[in-house]
């Protein structure tokens, strides 16, 4: 579904055409950025909001009286750079932060946060996914963010990459706005892989072209177990690629092209016995 979908399912419910205390749940898969391929089954994986209540109003909002007054979001962990799939191959994991918006108590904008990064997350206007919310078109004002962080920081899991994509799908969701979340969510993440694989879900391919950001979904499942080695150490995803020499060899190059393709076809086939190779 798109942003379209879920203001038309809140437009319904202010129509009264959906009973109160129904629960409806839009999964936000992206648009534009997507191609056709062989249909696949859809993948549980994926960004998305849904609205929890819509409790009677003792104050007006600064925004259109169709919009939920409250929103659950969740979007996933994610491994990219697959072997040699550098910034455009990820796959989305079973790891989940969670968002809950609804009024604030104070009446301005207020931020919660538990569970991972709970010392180094903002609690103010800077938070990350709070930018990404506004990004969206979105007004915090008077919203109340409670975030329930699950992905460890700044140790390979797509902690940023989940925390913008769940932003960027809410605050379109919100504002009722159609877009697709990828141009936005990657404009903040600096590259798409993560948060291709955090918004479509499963395994993804991503890259860039001249009008914007594009990703498709490979297929929704992984034909090989995973296992995910946290480190007691954090790095930063910035000194990380500081680490990065400017220049490879042609044979590295050449080898590292072809292992690629290699990689897709195994995943896409599900011959998980070529990724020996």
């Amino acid at each position: 579904a798109s942003a379209t979908s879920v203001a038309a399912l809140i437009e319904a419910v202010a129509d009264g055409l959906v009973a109160p205390g129904s629960t409806v749940v839009c999964v936000l898969t992206g648009t534009a950025s997507r191609i056709p391929t062989s249909p696949v089954r859809r993948a549980p994986r994926s960004c998305a909001a849904r609205r929890t209540s819509r409790a009677s109003r003792s104050w007006r909002w600064a925004r259109s009286p169709c919009v939920p007054e409250r929103m659950h979001v969740s979007a996933p962990a994610s491994a990219a750079n697959l072997g040699p799939g550098f910034d455009c191959l990820g796959i989305a994991l079973e790891l989940r932060n969670e968002v809950t918006i609804g009024p604030s108590r104070s009446g301005g904008t207020e931020v919660e946060v538990e569970g991972e990064g709970v010392r180094a997350a903002s609690r103010g206007p800077d938070n990350l996914f709070v930018r990404a919310f506004q990004s969206a078109g979105a007004d915090v004002t008077g919203l109340r963010f409670e975030m329930q962080n699950r992905i460890p920081f700044y140790r390979g899991l797509g902690s940023s990459a989940a925390t913008i994509s769940a932003g960027v799908a809410a605050g379109l969701a919100w504002s009722g706005r159609e877009a697709d979340p990828l141009p936005g969510a990657v404009a903040l993440e600096g590259h798409p892989d993560n948060v291709a694989a955090a918004i479509l879900g499963g395994i993804t391919l991503a890259w860039s072209r001249a009008e914007g950001p594009a990703a498709i979904r490979l297929r929704s499942d992984c034909p090989a177990d995973l296992v995910v080695a946290v480190p007691d150490e954090e790095l930063p995803t910035k000194l990380a690629r500081e680490a990065l020499p400017a220049s490879i060899a042609h044979a590295d190059a050449a080898h590292t092209a072809a292992r690629a393709a290699l990689l897709v076809a195994a995943l896409e086939s599900g011959r998980a016995e070529l990724l020996a190779d």
